[in-house]
């Protein structure tokens, strides 16, 4: 298993030199990039909502918590964020 940032080059060079490897998104970048989309405001109520995706049992627990999450952050006007934790 080979965890990045999702950085293109590091993502293909995975696949290309170790075909068996699976890729992981970092969750520290993830959740800074999804973060850097967020308001002052609601940085700290975003941080915890994040947290609690990664706290789900199960990856349809947390995919369903995501979705909760995306519709959240549209309806407090952070679509940019809610487009990036889609993503």
């Amino acid at each position: 298993m080979v965890t990045g940032d999702r950085c293109a080059g590091l993502v293909s060079t995975v696949g290309e030199l170790l075909p068996e490897a699976r890729y992981q998104r970092c969750m520290v970048h993830f959740m800074r990039n999804v973060l850097a989309k967020v308001s002052p405001r609601h940085t700290r109520w975003a941080a915890d909502a994040l947290k609690a995706i990664f706290a789900m049992e199960s990856r349809g627990s947390a995919l369903t918590k995501a979705g909760q999450v995306a519709s959240e952050l549209e309806e407090r006007k952070l679509k940019e964020a809610a487009k990036c934790l889609r993503e």
